[in-house]
């Protein structure tokens, strides 16, 4: 009869440990959820502001190639025009020497 009490008081005892571990695993898990969701939104944010970034750089990019373009287009305007200049200069000068 004493070896039943004392099996009964195990299988107790036992029965309260796993109903106590399985409450906080539980609890545990709960909070694991929240934070891969809270991970997963994060990431996600992190996603379309890094590609929203991307863009904006590509749109750099492409805006200083054009503008290169355009100022080295200039830059072959205005040296023309200062050849032009001094080319007329140098011909009046010599003229007048004759």
């Amino acid at each position: 009869m004493d070896q039943l009490v004392k099996a009964d008081v195990f299988f107790f005892i036992t029965s309260v440990a796993v109903i106590v571990s399985s409450v906080v695993l539980i609890v545990a898990f709960v909070y694991v959820i929240q934070i891969l969701r809270d991970v997963r939104y994060i990431t996600k944010r992190v996603r379309k502001e890094t590609d929203e970034i991307l863009e904006d750089v590509h749109q750099a990019r492409n805006f200083i190639k054009k503008e290169a373009k355009r100022a080295l287009n200039i830059k072959d305007v205005v040296s023309g025009v200062i050849q032009a200049v001094f080319q007329k200069g140098r011909k009046r000068s010599s003229e007048k020497k004759n």
